[in-house]
């Protein structure tokens, strides 16, 4: 086929895809909460960082963030989006637009209290930026009560983006990483793409960078492609934090929640 011909089925196919993604993607003007105010009565939440096109400019996010409301609503379990207040509202790709609570977060952050909960679903946001300050104040939270119970974290590997430059020059596994990286044609790249390229061993090791938030006193279990292992163990009088990966697929068939517990928003 001659070299032209490639060129123009390319570029259409690149003005079909983003056409596409501006009829699925729905315009949601926020009802913010204080988050001073947003209390949960229940045991779980999702919180849903940044899910915009401004880096994740192909939507690769998207399929997994469909799941997760999808997962949310027909589980009575709360999600909160974390969205810029300042940001265009067409720059988010949400399919839903009445989430529990649209809070304030401009790298991550929500500031409310999530230390009495025992299950916290995380997704969305950049892997190295916000996502990373979205999971350490969800650690924080429940370090801070000092061991009563233990917390799940589980984190939504297909829902996540832009792990490139957690590869670093004296990783192992880094040339075979960045040449790989190198040649997809994706500007998106997801946790759960990255972490399939790795074997078993680096993979573990590519993960543990997230997990020095979590003080030493506290035990650390880690579930990964349904391997349990500890990490380390508590001391005596504090509990554990497990922290599980896994698809928005594999989170769907496997959670379970009390549909009798549920969590209230109080909106400004």
């Amino acid at each position: 086929m001659p070299k032209s011909i490639v060129a123009v089925l390319t570029v259409l196919l690149l003005l079909l895809s983003q056409r596409t993604n501006a009829q699925d993607k729905v315009s949601c003007e926020p009802e913010w909460t204080d988050p001073s105010e947003l209390k949960f009565d229940g045991d779980a939440v999702v919180l849903l960082t940044h899910f915009t096109d401004r880096l994740d400019t192909e939507h690769a996010t998207k399929p997994g963030l469909q799941k997760l409301v999808s997962f949310a609503k027909s589980n009575e379990v709360p999600f909160v989006y974390l969205h810029e207040e300042d940001a265009d509202a067409s720059q988010y790709f949400y399919n839903d637009c009445n989430p529990t609570a649209y809070v304030n977060s401009s790298l991550g952050e929500f500031g409310f209290n999530t230390g009495s909960l025992q299950h916290v679903i995380l997704a969305g946001g950049f892997y190295e930026l916000c996502f990373n300050n979205t999971f350490e104040e969800t650690v924080a939270n429940w370090s801070e009560l000092r061991g009563k119970q233990e917390l799940r974290i589980t984190i939504v590997v297909d829902a996540i983006y832009g792990v490139a430059s957690d590869s670093h020059t004296d990783d192992p596994f880094n040339a075979d990483l960045r040449a790989w990286i190198r040649e997809q044609p994706s500007e998106t790249l997801l946790l759960n793409s990255v972490l399939q390229q790795l074997t078993a061993a680096d993979a573990w090791k590519f993960l543990s960078r997230r997990w020095s938030s979590v003080p030493l006193k506290f035990g650390l279990h880690v579930r990964y492609k349904d391997v349990l292992s500890a990490i380390r163990f508590a001391e005596e009088g504090f509990p554990t934090i497990v922290i599980h990966y896994a698809t928005a697929d594999e989170l769907r068939k496997r959670a379970s929640f009390s549909r009798t517990k549920r969590s209230t928003a109080v909106k400004r």
